[in-house]
């Protein structure tokens, strides 16, 4: 059934003009069915274009809450809030979400945030480390381009930037140790871990990073003649990080006008004898040395020396790895009487002034004789003059006190001891004088049917 287009009239089939209105029927189907068509096509396309629409909003809405919370969530003010919060919650995991090292060899990870947690608890510069951490917050929140500062163990700082919003980190300032010992062959450790090992007697490094708070420094040796285990408490935030590890390690020749003597090291024998033993060591400090022997069936003890070393940076030319004479007096052992005393001492007086003539000629002759041939101390003699001429040196024996002497065994070899004051002249003419604490071992020479030095046994 058709209907007129114009006026709705009831048309017939075949008709072609509507009875009522007069319009013309024909292609009214086509035109219908194209109207029909246009209007299903506009209702389509209005669909589309309201899901499009829908669409494009909410991805503006979700793009603006997306900026807001992050930038929330960056908001220097806020980071440094979080940082505080969770330092005093004791929240690792948060602590090392926020923590960036300006050193990458620093690692963020649980010991050392629990480290900088534990500091930034006691610390007593901590109110002054937050209040800068706040100034820093709010000059990044005005200009997060701002140049600042970041000298303090903790600082804020711009980690990176993205196209809405910026992001910010509390940036910790490693910490650094220098070590400085004398204490040559013992290890390093920092909270138990093995950082290093002290090489000479003169030795310093510096080690690190390390989180800034507080360690545990422990220095270890062990040898066949003592052992150390010392443990320091060192806050590596402080200004002075260089640590002097007191005391040292060091080789002795244990001297003794006794050389069959037996040596003794914290009361264990070492099953070596004074003669047999031209340096003993490393010894450590609060190393006990005594010496024992057996004259006539009775057996005697020396002295017993400790040996003790405090560390003095004036010291520090000194030839470290020259063994240090360490001198043991059989003081219970009177020896045997004498009448050679008198030989004795003047042996010792030509001795030392002689050996002041051959530093200043560069001759050795006069002052051989005083010598027992190829001993110890005739070798010390030859690089005493040797020292002297290189330096330019004109020494002068102002004078030699005689305190103490004695016969051993057969009275054919013993000691004495002195105290010899010497004028020292440098080439550029300045005088100093210098006074010495010595004690030599002397012995009878059949061939020469005279006593002459055969060791320097200490000297101080």
């Amino acid at each position: 059934m058709k209907f007129c287009i114009k006026c709705g009239n009831k048309l017939e089939e075949g008709q072609n003009v509507c009875t009522k209105c007069g319009t013309k029927i024909q292609n009214s189907l086509s035109q219908n069915r194209g109207m029909n068509s246009g209007t299903m096509s506009k209702g389509v396309l209005g669909g589309k274009g309201k899901i499009a629409a829908i669409a494009c909003v909410a991805i503006i809405v979700l793009v603006g809450i997306f900026i807001y919370v992050g930038k929330g969530q960056t908001n220097p003010k806020k980071v440094v809030a979080d940082f505080e919060a969770a330092v005093d919650q004791n929240d690792k995991v948060k602590v090392k979400e926020l923590l960036v090292a300006s050193n990458k060899d620093l690692k963020i990870d649980d010991e050392n945030v629990d480290i900088l947690i534990k500091h930034l608890k006691t610390a007593s510069d901590r109110d002054n480390l937050y209040k800068n951490l706040d100034y820093q917050a709010s000059r990044l929140s005005e200009d997060s381009k701002a140049d600042l500062q970041k000298y303090n163990i903790i600082n804020l700082t711009t980690e990176k930037k993205s196209l809405f919003f910026t992001d910010y980190k509390i940036l910790v300032n490693p910490s650094y140790i220098t070590i400085n010992s004398k204490l040559k062959g013992s290890d390093i450790y920092v909270n138990n871990k093995k950082v290093g090992t002290i090489t000479s007697n003169n030795f310093t490094k510096k080690y690190g990073p390390f989180m800034p708070g507080l360690y545990k420094l422990k220095t270890v040796y062990k040898g066949k003649y003592g052992s150390i285990n010392k443990v320091y408490s060192i806050d590596t935030t402080l200004y002075t990080k260089t640590i002097k590890l007191a005391g040292k390690m060091q080789n002795l020749e244990v001297t003794s006008e006794e050389e069959d003597a037996e040596i003794f090291v914290d009361n264990k024998d070492t099953g070596k004898k004074v003669k047999d033993m031209a340096t003993i060591g490393p010894i450590a400090e609060n190393t006990k040395i005594y010496l024992t022997m057996e004259k006539d069936g009775k057996k005697y003890k020396s002295e017993v020396r400790t040996v003790g070393y405090d560390y003095d940076s004036s010291n520090d030319k000194k030839d470290e790895d020259k063994p240090e004479k360490f001198f043991l007096d059989f003081r219970s052992y009177d020896g045997v009487q004498s009448t050679n005393e008198g030989a004795v001492k003047d042996l010792v007086r030509n001795y030392v002034s002689s050996r002041s003539d051959a530093a200043n000629t560069n001759n050795l002759d006069a002052v051989e004789k005083f010598l027992y041939p190829d001993s110890e101390i005739s070798k010390e003699v030859k690089e005493y003059v040797k020292n002297a001429q290189s330096k330019g040196l004109k020494i002068t024996n102002k004078s030699c006190d005689i305190s103490a002497w004695k016969f051993c065994g057969d009275g054919k070899y013993g000691r004495i001891s002195t105290y010899e004051v010497y004028s020292i002249v440098d080439k550029n003419g300045e005088e100093t004088t210098k006074g010495f604490y010595c004690g030599y071992s002397f012995k009878f020479n059949d061939q020469t049917n005279s006593f002459q030095l055969n060791r320097l046994l200490e000297s101080n």
